[in-house]
């Protein structure tokens, strides 16, 4: 059994829906990074990885398709 926080308890009642739902649906239909999906929760990364172990849902890899090219340029670093 899931013991919910105080803030999974708050985005189900603001979502309608089980936390597990929310992390299936936008991980792995909607196809959104945790990080966007913390973004959108206001919560940390490292939140949302840890929700997604303790509800047994497992993480998608970066496909292909989805990281940029190899001839991507990339951000200098300042001096």
């Amino acid at each position: 059994m899931l013991i919910r926080t105080p803030t999974m308890q708050r985005l189900e009642a603001k979502y309608g829906k089980p936390i597990e739902e929310l992390l299936v649906e936008m991980h792995h239909i909607q196809r959104r990074s945790l990080s966007e999906i913390a973004a959108e929760f206001g919560i940390t990364h490292a939140a949302v990885s840890a929700w997604m172990q303790r509800c047994g849902i497992p993480v998608r890899r970066v496909s292909v398709s989805e990281r940029p090219p190899a001839n991507f340029p990339q951000r200098k670093s300042a001096p």
